[in-house]
């Protein structure tokens, strides 16, 4: 996922804090592992989907570009699977499942379709529904995902509803939504590149990258940091 525009391609590279093998760890092991970071009653139904499987599930630093990724295998047999470490369970779940339908996409499919294509998007739904149709997410959210679930898209972050009830449920970090800043207000995402909020078009903001003075469309669901106290923006 990202809340920026990509403005080239290039390799990420990040620090992963701890990786998890699927397919050597016991189901119970496995559900031990992923406790602290998935609700209550999801630990079970996750470690089931991914025990035995060919996986490594990584749980990663923050990173500002994406929630989490899918890579099929390339030198080793491990198909790989790598999650934020600082999301809130219920964004956890939701996006650990999101990978995991990459995964079965591929082995069903290789590289024959569309990334979050149809088939993709079959086989995220038959993976939420389960957890959907529970009482593992509060009302809000689960109203939220059934939106959410008539049309997912390539990232739960590009549905601002999702978005915005998820929020809610985030440990204290000192951020807010870019719509709750007032137009004007110099704010950052990640520390390492600074804005200042233009009027609102269509869907998302005009802001400028103070930088290089250019002009960037942010959803006004993206989680950022208020630098009006800060002097010198």
């Amino acid at each position: 996922m990202s809340y920026l525009p990509e403005v080239g391609c290039g390799i990420l590279y990040f620090r992963l804090s701890k990786s998890i093998d699927t397919l050597l760890n016991a189901s119970e092991n496995l559900a031990l592992q992923l406790q602290p970071y998935l609700p209550e009653g999801s630990t079970t139904y996750v470690a089931e989907l991914l025990h035995g499987e060919p996986l490594r599930l990584y749980i990663s630093k923050p990173r500002s570009t994406k929630l989490g990724d899918y890579r099929p295998p390339r030198k080793t047999p491990y198909h790989r699977i790598s999650v934020n470490n600082d999301l809130n369970p219920y964004a956890f779940l939701i996006t650990v499942l999101h990978e995991i339908a990459h995964y079965h996409t591929y082995i069903a499919h290789k590289n024959k379709v569309k990334p979050h294509g149809q088939e993709w998007k079959n086989a995220f739904v038959k993976l939420l529904k389960p957890v959907v149709g529970s009482h593992i997410f509060p009302e809000e959210v689960c109203l939220a995902l059934e939106n959410y679930l008539q049309d997912p898209k390539a990232s739960s972050c590009t549905d601002e509803d999702l978005m915005r009830v998820l929020h809610q449920y985030n440990k204290p970090d000192g951020t807010q939504l870019l719509e709750e800043l007032a137009e004007g207000t110099a704010f950052t995402i990640n520390f390492k590149r600074f804005f200042r909020k233009g009027p609102k078009a269509r869907k998302c903001f005009e802001c400028m990258d103070l930088h290089n003075r250019r002009n960037y469309s942010i959803q006004g669901c993206a989680p950022v940091y208020d630098l009006s106290e800060r002097e010198n923006i």
